[in-house]
């Protein structure tokens, strides 16, 4: 579904105020995973709901940071407002606790440890945003996402309050998740940043221990929480938690300290900043291998990443074929004189490009007599470039490479040594323990870093295959979000002479943040097919993102 320069593919999750959608944005090529708020249809009249997903707003794109979900966009779309934020490849923490408690297995304590630092900088970073005084207000397992290379990043800031907030809770209300909320916040008084530190301390009790909060201990019987409301308020506001080594023989002593700091019903008596918490966490790190890695362990452990991200990709190939369908046919016909596929298209789209050129085709003799004139000035230039290649390299080619309409006019090599390629025998003995020579169809690294350079190879047909096989997987490594494997194979076929892989290979620049070399590979392509309307898009959003 479309939502202005968004596709929506599917509903991640339905709250009070709205819903999250995961959506894809991007020029054909370029396309990225983002996440989309939006109200529901039912509160778009309602002024205060209206007037909390602006705070949201404001609050989320402010904030910069590795660990805190980084917000694209804010905005409306035809009257509607939304909120386009990062996707995080993983899961929340209570998802992950869920999974634990299933399986009848604790949380590493590195691992939590790993999650209370992260969030802990968060905040920290969050609280001293100049001009904020940014409280949270819920902290929670939901709230905080793992990624499956073991970051671990704050969300939804909702209910934060702040200083952009004034007027927005009214006296006498509570916002926040009764089971995580501080003493001060269940009572309704004044808030600061404390309170953050508080709930982030029943975070990692809650992952150290392996119970829900409201746990206790009778002896060394362990008592479940209360299921009525009141009386597990109650039990918050009067008792303290367990500590944690005695509900789990893993934890060390040392850390039930710093977990009742945090914990302390008194303010003042916590952690005066969630920078100190993270410092007092510190020690109780691991080092080698890292709490990043351990954390990364146990996400790859708990879920089937592989299936999600495949889920994903066929979301985006229908999204993508069905967006294929969509335009004119005209349009399809002014993209079907390339016989080289997109390194977008599947092969499904590429037939389709094939039926709409011949479709247009059929339309009247001009449209034919101008395929003859342009195929055989094609087959012209082709043949230029093979005596001139001939000349070159003073190595005869076979006959079957001269005038085949569909292989790509050969590139020559700069002059340099690692451009010259020697005639290699088609078959030589080599003895054991001999160094052995190139093969034929070796090819060589452009010396400046950047793809390889194109060797003429004995069979062109097979060149195609292989170069047309290898930008297939390039480009669903490329979906999968897998990029060092997308690079390896886009490299493979940009080193055939491929223009498309080249696109591909500024696409994964874009995406990593590496501007410069992307706006080198789409200029690259773009000046071997100037035709090329996709690239020359992308090559313009590059730009626009550097700036002047």
């Amino acid at each position: 579904m479309r939502f202005g320069p968004y596709v929506l593919l599917r509903s991640l999750s339905e709250g009070g105020m709205g819903e999250v959608f995961l959506a894809m944005s991007g020029p054909p090529g370029l396309e990225t995973l983002c996440v989309i708020k939006r109200i529901l249809q039912e509160r778009r009249g309602d002024a205060e709901f209206l007037r909390r997903f602006h705070h949201e707003a404001d609050i989320a794109r402010r904030l910069v940071h590795g660990n805190i979900v980084q917000t694209h966009a804010v905005g409306d779309i035809e009257g509607e407002p939304f909120i386009a934020q990062e996707f995080v490849d993983g899961h929340d923490l209570q998802e992950l606790l869920d999974r634990a408690a299933s399986e009848g297995r604790p949380m590493p304590v590195a691992a939590a440890v790993q999650v209370a630092c992260e969030v802990a900088r968060g905040l920290a970073y969050a609280h001293d945003f100049e001009g904020l005084e940014l409280i949270h207000r819920d902290v929670t397992p939901g709230n905080i996402r793992i990624t499956y290379a073991g970051e671990v990043k704050l969300l939804d800031f909702g209910i934060a309050r702040s200083e952009l907030s004034a007027g927005l809770t009214m006296p006498g209300q509570r916002w926040g998740k009764l089971a995580f909320m501080s003493p001060e916040q269940a009572r309704n008084r004044s808030l600061d940043r404390r309170s953050d530190i508080y709930t982030l301390g029943l975070v990692l009790w809650t992952m150290l221990t392996g119970r829900p909060v409201g746990t206790t201990l009778d002896g060394d019987r362990v008592v479940a929480p209360s299921t009525d409301r009141q009386r597990l308020l109650e039990d918050l506001l009067k008792r303290d938690p367990p500590a944690p080594s005695r509900l789990s023989s893993a934890v060390p002593v040392a850390l039930d300290e710093v977990v009742a700091r945090a914990l302390a019903k008194r303010c003042e008596a916590r952690f005066a900043n969630a920078a100190d918490l993270a410092a007092a966490l510190a020690p109780f790190a691991s080092v080698v291998p890292s709490g990043e890695a351990i954390l990364a362990e146990l996400m790859q452990g708990s879920f089937d990443a592989r299936a999600e991200r495949a889920e994903r990709a066929e979301l985006v190939s229908v999204a993508r074929r069905t967006l294929r369908v969509g335009p004119a046919p005209a349009a399809a016909a002014s993209a079907a004189p390339v016989a080289v596929a997109s390194v977008t298209a599947a092969p499904g789209k590429r037939r389709i490009r094939r039926k709409a050129a011949a479709q247009a085709g059929g339309r009247g003799w001009p449209v034919v007599a101008l395929a003859i004139a342009g195929a055989l000035l094609v087959a012209g230039f082709l043949t230029y470039d093979f005596l001139h290649l001939r000349r070159a390299t003073d190595a005869p080619e076979p006959a079957a490479a001269v005038g085949v309409p569909t292989a790509p006019s050969p590139i020559l090599a700069p002059e340099s040594a690692a451009a010259t390629v020697a005639p290699v025998p088609a078959a030589v003995p080599v003895q054991a323990g001999a160094a052995t020579a190139p093969p034929a169809n070796s090819r060589p690294v452009d010396p400046t870093g950047g793809a390889a350079m194109h060797v003429p190879r004995s069979s062109p047909d097979a060149s195609l295959a292989e170069r047309t096989a290898l930008l297939e997987r390039a480009q669903a490594a490329f979906d999968e979000g897998n990029l060092d494997r997308a690079q390896s194979e886009a490299r493979h076929a940009a080193a055939l002479g491929s223009h498309e892989a080249d696109a591909l290979l500024g696409a994964i620049a874009f995406k990593r943040g590496n501007l410069d070399e992307a706006e080198r590979l789409l200029s690259k392509a773009l000046a071997r097919d100037p035709g090329d309307a996709r690239v020359a898009r992308q090559l313009q959003l590059v730009r626009a993102k550097k700036g002047p």
